[in-house]
């Protein structure tokens, strides 16, 4: 029976949604009484992540119950007004046109904390960083290896002390 399960997961939604309220709830108290600066910090922290996740769970409770009240709108009679409710095409358009929680933008700086929390934009900032890296490193290699290309052909022509320098060249890559 589908509406059984949708009731299942909503009530499990509801229970987890409380939780994490509690939790939220006790993360403040700890801010408040915490009087060490890292401890602040991190009590803090735990708050930043109990609000993200109350968030993401009202967002969840609020979808599951939309969907089994579409459910039951459908049944009873199609898009008509149903317990004072939109029709299912008009409250698409509302959700469509509300804000997700996670859709905000960072600055680079909060991005490059270890405390923010992984993202689509701070996975796109490393990867831009590393593809940066890589290439520094790709013109230092080949930098090196004109450098020693030149004091290689100086050594062909007899140079005896560079041909000390191209051996340490060698040495260090």
């Amino acid at each position: 029976m589908p509406g059984y399960d949708l009731d299942s997961a909503i009530s499990k939604a509801r229970d987890k949604l409380d939780r994490e309220r509690i939790m939220l709830e006790k993360a403040r108290q700890i801010v408040s009484q915490v009087s060490n600066l890292n401890a602040k910090a991190d009590a803090q922290n735990m708050v930043r992540d109990a609000e993200q996740r109350v968030s993401f769970l009202e967002a969840e409770f609020r979808r599951l119950t939309q969907k089994r009240d579409d459910r039951n709108s459908i049944k009873s009679g199609g898009g008509s007004v149903h317990d004072g409710r939109s029709s299912p095409s008009t409250l698409a358009s509302e959700r469509s046109s509300t804000v997700r929680p996670h859709s905000t933008s960072f600055s680079k700086l909060d991005l490059r904390k270890a405390s923010s929390n992984l993202s689509g934009q701070k996975i796109s900032l490393k990867v831009h960083e590393i593809a940066y890296k890589l290439e520094v490193e790709r013109k230092i290699r080949d930098k090196a290896s004109r450098i020693r290309t030149l004091y290689s052909n100086a050594q062909q022509h007899g140079s005896k002390s560079k041909s000390s320098l191209i051996m340490d060249s060698d040495r260090i890559l």
